[in-house]
């Protein structure tokens, strides 16, 4: 694979993954022109790709995760005193991203079978359609009253079971989690930021379970390379698309996404069985 096409899959990669459009929908669809197979390389650069939208994320949110630590510690520490205690936001928001990322773990286990359907690009095509309809779906919801500090944990634990569908290559995990969250009743700022809160032990997983696919099948020297600047075009674009959808968001333009699934969902598959 040129430098180019690893570039290009960066870019990619870093605008989709948080966007509800299914980044590894359009990195299957790339890849399959590309020609590039499921071999050690192709899970190294999955791992680079991942490991890139993974650093933009905690960039933007390194101010919201800083609170959290020190939450946790001030929480930590005054159990440990004894003393009374106070009310801590962030504690109980990463109690809820760590139970809403329970079924995101044992859905791990499948992710390798569920990840060869990747090469599969007509199955792909009809998955973008069906994350079309989700969208569309999602953009008809009524408002939410909710925010992180007042959601149940029980609804929370259901956004993560609903996350677990994004291991299908061609369904967004933003748009299965901001679906589910809307759906629970949060509101739709905060459903966006519960979801990218809790993509992070997501993509951690991912990057972990990728490279140690690719070591155990071989990594070719000579792709390190590219696979390096994808992961640079990542951080990159995906700090770029955290900002923009957070802006759309709040516009009340998220629906235009279900338009754009469904449009390259039919392109593909056309162009699937002409080639």
């Amino acid at each position: 694979m040129s430098i180019w096409n690893a570039i290009l899959l960066g870019i990619v990669q870093g605008v989709s993954e948080f966007m509800p459009v299914s980044g590894s929908g359009h990195l299957a669809v790339l890849q399959h022109l590309f020609g590039v197979t499921t071999n050690g390389d192709y899970y190294f650069l999955h791992a680079l790709l991942h490991a890139g939208t993974l650093i933009a994320i905690i960039f933007v949110y390194r101010s919201e995760l800083n609170n959290m630590r020190q939450q946790l510690m001030l929480n930590r520490m005054q159990q440990y005193q004894q003393t009374e205690q106070k009310q801590y936001p962030k504690v109980r928001l990463f109690a809820m991203i760590a139970f809403a990322s329970i079924p995101m773990i044992i859905a791990a286990m499948f992710y390798s079978m569920f990840s060869s359907l990747a090469v599969k690009t007509a199955f792909v095509s009809v998955m973008l359609l069906l994350n079309g309809i989700l969208i569309y779906a999602t953009d008809q919801m009524k408002e939410g009253k909710y925010s992180e500090g007042t959601l149940p944990f029980r609804r929370a634990i259901l956004v993560g079971l609903c996350q677990c569908a994004a291991i299908v290559p061609g369904i967004s995990r933003v748009a299965a989690a901001y679906g589910a969250s809307t759906a629970c009743g949060l509101r739709r700022e905060r459903s966006l930021h519960f979801t990218y809160m809790l993509s992070i032990p997501a993509l951690i997983g991912i990057v972990i379970v990728d490279l140690a696919m690719g070591i155990s099948r071989g990594i070719s020297l000579g792709e390190v390379p590219g696979a390096l600047f994808a992961m640079v075009c990542a951080i990159v674009f995906g700090i770029l698309s955290l900002r923009l959808m957070k802006q759309i968001v709040e516009s009340e333009q998220y629906g235009n996404f279900a338009y754009y699934c469904w449009v390259i969902g039919v392109v593909t598959l056309l162009l699937t069985f002409i080639f």
